[in-house]
């Protein structure tokens, strides 16, 4: 029960860091709307997590701990997620970086 509320709150936490990141625009709406869609099924699986027993029951004919899986998926997604952003920050600092050198090549050669 505590892994549940740990990591409701946990998701609920990265939902509001999606939305700064997609603030700063190191997220366009599809990425956003991407992460908050597994966010939400996190939550959902942290509120249901009977729901995924089904699934497991039938294909692998297998019963898991609902908190050991919930919380092996969490710690798993919150690494992709920080891993996703710092590729963004890192692409959006090479993008600016190559542009002020472009423009400063640019009105060196055109003077």
């Amino acid at each position: 029960m505590i892994i549940n509320i740990l990591s409701l709150l946990l998701s609920l936490l990265l939902i509001y860091s999606t939305f700064l990141s997609f603030k700063k625009n190191y997220f366009n709406i599809f990425e956003m709307i991407g992460w908050l869609l597994i966010w939400f099924g996190i939550i959902y699986l942290s509120i249901r997590p009977d729901a995924i027993d089904v699934y497991i029951q039938n294909s692998l004919n297998v019963s898991f701990k609902d908190t050991i899986l919930t919380l092996s998926l969490l710690i798993l997604f919150i690494l992709n997620f920080r891993i996703y952003l710092k590729i963004k920050q890192n692409e959006k600092k090479v993008d600016k970086i190559v542009r002020s050198e472009a423009l400063k090549e640019y009105f060196k050669n055109n003077k």
